[in-house]
């Protein structure tokens, strides 16, 4: 290729350094190379060498660009303190100065940790939305009705599911979530999937999967932390 700049993440930086070897070898000019941090995923884990693991989907650790804004903000409130600054400094536009000060306000006891992600959730949700004010607040007033001061036991953003169909509670639950027989299981059994009692979600037993669907009529689901789903009709 006989390049003079090549751009990369820091996972490439030795392989760039290969690469100014085998010009050399070939007698040309070795190229430069700059290099950049990659996106640590939501989950803030580390390899063994301490490092945070990059964003993948493959991994399960990353937010679709294309998620709804009230998801996209709650996968960003997920995410460790130690990810949100890394997040602020490769993805906003914060200055160096600004994301210093904001440190040091939430270090100092003045600002909660939450508060500045809840700062971050926002500039993330309004980049991928256009910087549509409208949307930013409903995915803010989406999160606070599930986690916040506001939370709700039935929040505005449940999602009606028609029975019509289905044989099983399985079978509505996969076309409710889009997600195979497998995942659903997989769910029931960590207690990911609650049904509304009272005033208290409590987890679906396994056994009721092979239920008929009709069972499901009138009910609320939550599926993980943040889906909302009623059952046979509208909220």
């Amino acid at each position: 290729l006989k390049s003079d700049v090549e751009v990369g993440g820091m996972d490439q930086f030795l392989n760039f350094h290969f690469c100014r070897n085998m010009m050399e070898a070939a007698g040309q000019a070795p190229e430069s190379f700059v290099c950049f941090d990659l996106l640590p995923g939501t989950s803030g884990e580390r390899d063994e060498q301490g490092r945070l693991k990059k964003m993948s989907k493959s991994r399960g650790n990353a937010i679709p660009v294309g998620a709804a804004p009230d998801d996209m903000y709650g996968k960003v409130m997920s995410v460790p303190d130690d990810v949100m600054w890394v997040w602020f400094r490769e993805i906003t536009e914060i200055r160096a100065a600004e994301l210093k000060s904001l440190q040091g306000e939430v270090e100092a006891g003045r600002l909660h940790p939450k508060e500045a992600k809840r700062l971050l959730a926002r500039v993330v949700v309004a980049t991928f939305n256009g910087y549509d004010a409208v949307v930013v607040a409903g995915a803010q007033a989406a999160y606070d009705q599930k986690f916040g001061a506001a939370k709700q036991l039935v929040p505005d953003d449940t999602l009606a599911v028609g029975l019509a169909g289905h044989a099983r509670v399985l079978d509505a639950l996969r076309a409710a979530t889009g997600e195979s027989a497998s995942q659903v299981r997989r769910w029931v059994e960590q207690k990911g999937v609650q049904r509304l009692e009272g005033a208290a979600y409590v987890p679906l037993a396994e056994a009721d999967l092979a239920l008929p669907a009709s069972n499901l009529q009138g009910q609320v689901l939550k599926v993980g932390k943040r889906a909302y789903f009623r059952f046979g009709g509208g909220r």
